[in-house]
């Protein structure tokens, strides 16, 4: 069941601000093209940027911008990376230190034995 309007109905640009702005927060800017500058409500599909979105819908794409690792170095360095993070979890629960954000494998270490 569809409730009434409340108010006055929305203009022409109103609907087209509107929708864009929906597009927009659902993050399909790149999909739908909204022709603000056109006099009636328009907009249009762009083809290939939906098929490469349904392409790569529902997958993890890793990037790397380590060239020499192969595609199953890279898949396994990021799983390990997982477990490291688990462990660190375990061992932040355990000895109820916060959180504490190091890069260097050097800091890291002597985070963990201090």
């Amino acid at each position: 069941m569809m409730r009434p309007w409340r108010g006055r109905k929305l203009s022409d640009s109103g609907a087209k601000a509107r929708f864009y702005h929906a597009v927009c927060e659902a993050h399909l800017s790149r999909i739908i093209k909204v022709d603000l500058r056109a006099e009636l409500f328009s907009y249009e599909i762009d083809d290939a940027a939906r098929k490469l979105a349904e392409t790569i819908d529902g997958k993890l794409l890793l990037v790397t911008n380590t060239a020499d690792l192969t595609p199953e170095r890279v898949v396994a360095r990021y799983k390990s990376l997982a477990d490291i993070e688990r462990g660190f979890k375990v061992l932040k629960s355990e000895i109820e230190i916060g959180p504490v954000y190091h890069r260097l494998p050097g800091r890291i270490r002597a985070h963990a034995s201090i």
